[in-house]
């Protein structure tokens, strides 16, 4: 079926979605030509990876969208990517934004702040900043060498006079009218080439202007001077001088080995390395050079306009395409080169040998990963379980019987993606039917379909035996579900899975063992947490919760009048009337209530 809706996309520019049975998009790519590429997914599976084959097995459904450029395609699908991070793409790990410096000269007064992002908004920004830290610390210099006001626009509207930041000289008092225009902007503009490093050129300002406030006999402000000047010698003292070009350069390297790649930004302004950002690939063995980069450009410089030049190790697929569209996001130019020889390609190599550095790091830090692949071979599934879920059921006798759900993508732990369950099918204890119910609402919530839904894991875990296995496991085949399945109790620490009458003893040190038994402990905490706090709820509840018109207040107001319910429950209707809120039909539904 699938082939022949391929035979109805059209041959045009656009973006191809392959979807799962529960909507879950599992990976998005971009076309010159819609038609031609989507066929190359279908046909002989020789010669095509094991990553796209396995894709292709899970694969639905293909949606595309057209757009009128192969540029606009690009960019559709870098936004695709970010939204949905699909499967078998290349997504960055980290995809944080960091922040920039704001200054928003498009104003009367301009200020700096702090955002997170650059935007086409008449303003200037400056960064990104990483670690993210370092904005503070230069917004906090910023605001000490350069007296811009800080306060809203509508605090600056309607002040009725100059604020404490005037009269400690942190502000130039525009709202008052305390500075020209021509004063203020020019400040500004000083301002600027601070934050874009031109630190030596700063310093000559700086210097002259402490030279004339000395012949002019104003120590005070010369003595202030000279300390600005000592904090930008010591600024760039701190920033290593590693280029002789004046230009805002990223030059990026890269790292592969095994399923891991690294690729490392360093950010280099007016020949400073001011900061660099390393990024964590996985499941990169069969993906070339020029598809990682690529990716990488794509994502990483979406939310963030790109230098006028940028350094790389290889050529990325595409290149001249990827170039003028990373200029339409920044200054209109973003020149993308691959240094054969001398001072670029040494920066290059530079950044490579950082980026080994950190891939070092990253193996020795990825037993989850490699626990991953260590299931994929004791279960025998065709590729390592990506998302892994686990759960648990706690109660006490059968009473407040409740259900966790925790879930690991490659071998983190994501606690935004963790739900619980009040199990809804009686208080008598039994655990079988309390796990079926929790595990057949969950994979219902994944087929179906609606907005929001979870989609379908790759491997579902119990915490329990044999017993536990087969409930679960009969429940999913009448429901003609068939996914990876597996059951590990405690203390005997023994993996059940369907098909083997013997459970697997893994060795103690297995990466596969001892990741399931932190999943598994992860899902028994996230229980039993939940379950504490519904049987505290239920243990605050009163007689008077199930009285028609007590809600809160007038319970606080009865319980306030005669100190408890046995107290209230020997009250007279009279009595309970003259309590504030209550009434006398009411007190006589209460005390009909307590009396039965």
């Amino acid at each position: 079926m699938l082939d022949i809706e391929a035979e109805r996309i059209p041959v045009s520019p656009g973006v191809y979605l392959f979807e799962d049975a529960s909507g879950e998009v599992l990976y998005v790519g971009k076309a010159a030509s819609l038609r031609p590429r989507v066929r190359s997914y279908f046909g002989l599976a020789r010669g095509k990876s094991d990553r796209t084959r396995a894709m292709m097995e899970r694969a639905a459904a293909v949606r595309f969208i057209v757009t009128d450029t192969e540029m606009e395609a690009l960019a559709l699908e870098s936004n695709l990517i970010k939204r949905h991070k699909p499967r078998y793409n290349i997504t960055l790990r980290d995809d944080k934004n960091y922040p920039y410096i704001k200054v928003s000269t498009g104003e009367k007064w301009p200020r700096a702040t702090l955002a997170r992002q650059a935007k086409k908004d008449g303003a200037r920004y400056f960064g990104p900043y990483y670690p993210a830290n370092t904005v503070h610390e230069t917004l906090r210099l910023c605001r000490w060498l350069y007296p811009f006001r800080t306060c809203s626009d509508r605090v600056l509207a309607t002040a009725a006079r100059p604020c404490l930041n005037f009269h400690i000289g942190r502000c130039m008092g525009p709202c008052q009218d305390r500075v020209t225009r021509e004063e203020y902007t020019a400040m500004v503009k000083e301002m600027c080439l601070f934050l874009e490093g031109r630190h030596a050129e700063v310093r000559r300002i700086l210097q002259e202007r402490m030279e004339q406030r000395s012949e002019a006999l104003d120590f005070e402000g010369a003595a202030r001077l000279r300390d600005q000047i000592a904090a930008i010698d010591r600024l760039r003292e701190e920033q290593k001088v590693i280029s002789t070009s004046s230009w805002e350069q990223d030059v990026v390297g890269l790292a592969q080995e095994e399923h891991l790649s690294v690729v490392l930004v360093m950010f280099i302004r007016d020949g400073k390395l001011v900061g660099q950002k390393p990024y964590i690939l996985r499941d990169t063995s069969e993906v070339s050079t020029g598809e990682i980069l690529s990716a990488f450009l794509g994502q990483h410089y979406a939310d963030s306009p790109a230098p006028a030049e940028v350094l790389l190790p290889q050529e990325p697929e595409e290149l001249g395409i990827l170039a003028k569209w990373l200029g339409t996001l920044g200054n209109g130019r973003c020149c993308l080169a691959v240094p054969k020889r001398g001072e670029k390609r040494r920066l290059v190599e530079m950044a490579s040998r950082n980026a080994s550095v950190v891939l070092e790091g990253a193996l020795l830090e990825e037993p989850s990963f490699r626990a991953n692949e260590d299931l994929a071979a004791v279960l025998g599934l065709k590729s390592p379980p990506r998302r892994i879920e686990c759960f648990d059921i706690s109660n006490l006798q059968g009473k407040q019987p409740v259900g966790s759900m925790v879930v690991s993508v490659d071998g983190e732990t994501r606690k935004d993606l963790y739900r619980r369950f009040k199990v809804k099918t009686g208080d008598e204890p039994d655990d079988y039917r309390m796990m079926r119910e929790v595990v057949e609402r969950r994979l219902k919530r994944g087929l179906s379909g609606e907005a929001g839904a979870w989609g379908l894991p790759d491997l579902i875990v119990l915490d329990g035996g044999k017993a536990h296995l087969g409930v679960v496991l009969r429940d999913m085949e009448e429901m003609n579900l068939s996914l990876p399945l597996a059951a590990l109790a405690k203390e005997e620490e023994r993996l059940h899975v369907p098909g083997l009458a013997d459970p697997l003893e893994l060795p103690r040190n297995s990466p596969a063992l001892r990741h399931l038994m932190r999943l598994r402990d992860e899902a028994h905490r996230f229980a039993l947490g939940y379950h504490r706090s519904a049987r505290s709820a239920q243990n605050r509840r009163s007689r008077l919760d199930e009285i028609p018109g007590v809600g809160p207040a007038r319970k606080r107001a009865l319980l306030k009048a005669f100190g408890s319910v046995k107290g209230l429950a020997s009250a007279s209707v009279d009595e309970i009337a003259r309590v504030p809120g209550v009434g006398r039909n009411l007190a006589q539904v209460i005390r009909g209530h307590l009396g039965d």
